[in-house]
């Protein structure tokens, strides 16, 4: 059984107007070879963007350096999530993003309040059949998104990326299931899981 843990201290935003309301904030960036879901977190002070001229001005920021880097273009970014000496989740490994904690998986992550722009094409996609409704549809990507801290297997920059989780939504649209296509969807997930 998974378990979120967001931490929303550290806003998750694709647009850098909406770093105006907070004084620190993470920054989805993108390169043209980042696989599809997966992102970097660039530090933002103040509406700034940091890079690694910023690099003195971090040092008064309110995340251990130890959970920054700077990435192949000078972006400083987050590479994973700070934790204090109190917290009770055990160490992770590099590039997993849950902690096992008994029969139970704890995924530390952060949240972005909108809708991620690369899943943009879902809400707009013509749907044969009406499901799911237009209202569930719109429910759902008022949710915005998740980012845990996991990259892609074959990236150069996994320990630098994020995985953009819908789990949410995903939860959302599984009780909007016929009982036989929720039987099925439980029968590939756990496929999924320990097959593949």
């Amino acid at each position: 059984m998974d378990f979120i843990m967001c931490d929303e201290t550290l806003p998750v935003i694709e647009d850098i107007a909406e770093s105006c309301q907070n004084p620190l904030s993470l920054l989805i960036v993108r390169e043209s070879n980042t696989p599809d879901g997966f992102v970097k977190l660039q530090l933002v002070i103040n509406d700034v963007p940091c890079t690694h001229i910023h690099l003195p001005n971090v040092w008064d920021v309110n995340i251990p350096l130890e959970c920054l880097t700077t990435d192949s273009l000078g972006r400083i970014v987050l590479f994973d999530i700070p934790s204090t000496p109190d917290d009770y989740i055990g160490s992770r490994c590099m590039n997993k993003p849950s902690a096992k904690h008994g029969p139970i998986d704890i995924v530390q992550c952060f949240r972005g309040k909108t809708w991620p722009s690369i899943a943009q094409e879902w809400i707009f996609r013509q749907r044969l059949f009406g499901w799911p409704l237009t209202n569930t549809i719109h429910e759902i990507a008022s949710l915005g998104c998740f980012v845990v801290r996991k990259g892609h297997p074959y990236s150069s920059d996994k320990n630098l990326e994020w995985r953009i989780s819908l789990s949410l939504q995903e939860r959302k649209l599984m009780f909007c299931l016929t009982d036989v296509q929720y039987k099925c969807y439980y029968a590939l997930k756990m496929c999924n899981r320990n097959l593949i």
